[in-house]
This record gives structure tokens, sequence and C-alpha cells, in this order.
């Protein structure tokens, strides 16, 4: 499948982290997930498309399975995705974020807004569409355990590491420190209640190369 505007073009590439492999972080690689989105949406004549545009959604936003899957087409407004509340399809009912800082906006790139508007189109034309229906799964929202179900699948076929959901997550924050991203403006978009959860999950991912520093004092 071709992807254009291909953002992985501008990440660098990466690497697990070698110094601290005691934290338990799982980290899917551009590469690797590429070839992952690829083959689920080949995957029998695009019978799991909308699985993998989950898929994609989640490791270019880093959002939570639980947000991700609660988004409706009224959180999105062209550019931004606004996460404010989330459904619960065990209680069958809304209930907002946990945190404050958990009610967010999310900047998203293209290849994300053309998915939002591939689901749109999916969905517009169906009776009694409006837009409170989900992004993912149209009327109803779709199960966590069948989007698992699929990506063990996948795995499988490609003989990779049955990552976990949430390791896109991680991953997401991983392609953005590689990319020199502040770690004020990470935490923002995770959502977290302070920088400082941020830094104590993602703090051994960042630099310790001092050189910089040295480099901005060196004329003093």
């Amino acid at each position: 499948m071709d992807v254009q505007n291909d953002p992985f073009k501008k990440m660098y590439p990466l690497q697990k982290p070698q110094e601290k492999p005691s934290t338990g972080l799982e980290i899917v690689t551009p590469k690797e997930f590429k070839l992952f989105y690829k083959a689920m949406c080949d995957y029998r004549n695009g019978l799991w498309k909308e699985y993998a545009n989950v898929f994609w959604f989640l490791y270019m936003t880093g959002t939570r399975i639980s947000e991700a899957l609660s988004i409706t087409f009224k959180d999105f407004d062209g550019k931004f995705i606004h996460i404010n509340k989330q459904y619960f399809q065990k209680l069958k009912s809304w209930q907002t974020p946990k945190t404050k800082n958990s009610i967010r906006k999310i900047a998203i790139d293209q290849k994300t807004i053309d998915i939002i508007k591939e689901q749109y189109d999916k969905y517009s034309v169906m009776p009694r569409f409006d837009d409170s229906w989900f992004i993912f799964g149209g009327l109803k929202q779709l199960e966590p355990e069948s989007l698992r179900r699929s990506k063990n699948i996948i795995c499988d076929q490609l003989n990779i590491n049955r990552f976990k959901i949430h390791s896109l997550r991680h991953s997401h924050v991983s392609n953005l420190i590689e990319a020199g991203i502040n770690p004020y403006k990470i935490s923002k978009r995770l959502g977290h209640s302070s920088i400082q959860i941020t830094l104590d999950i993602y703090g051994h991912l960042l630099d310790t190369d001092e050189r910089d520093i040295l480099n901005a004092i060196s004329d003093f």
C-alpha cells in the first residue's frame, strides 16, 4: 500500500534503549510498524482495513486505546482531535477522563486526517448517520479484544513480536523524542497530569549527550 506524504520519512532510525532494559518499555520501530500496517491493510482483501486504521491512529497520536475507540466524528475539527470524554462499552456510558490534563486536543498529520475522512465516507452513507458516531466502529464502539486478536494474527504472519497495544503509545513517544520534541509538549500530548510522570516513564530515552550544553555555554 503506497502512503503519500509518508510521515515516517521525517523520523530518525530508532533503536530500542539499551542502557536501562529493566524499564520494560516495548518499542515498535517505524520500519516494523509500516510492515505491520501494510499487512493488516492487505489481509483478506482489506477485511481488517478499519482495524489497521485504528492501529495507525494509535501509533501516530499516542492516545490510549480507550481514548481512540471513544472518539466520534464530532471530536474532529479538520486538524485536531479533541479528547474530552470516554465511552465504556461494558458500562454503556460516557465518562469524563480521570484528570483535567487528559482533556486535550491533539494535532494530527495529513495521513491520519485522510484516514478519518476515509472512515467518514464509509459510515456517512449509512441510515441515521450523524457526527456522534464513533470514528472507528460507527454506531457501535469497536471491541479492544477483537483488535488484539487481529494484531496477534498479523504479528504471527510477519513473524514479529506480539507487541502490546499500549506499546504503540510508548513507540509514539520514542519517535517524538528521537525527533527532538520538547518533553513538555510530549507530556501535554499524552495527557499526563504532570511532566514528571512523562520523565519518570520516558526519561531514560532522552539524550544524555551534553555536548550541546557545552556548545551553548562555551562563549560565556
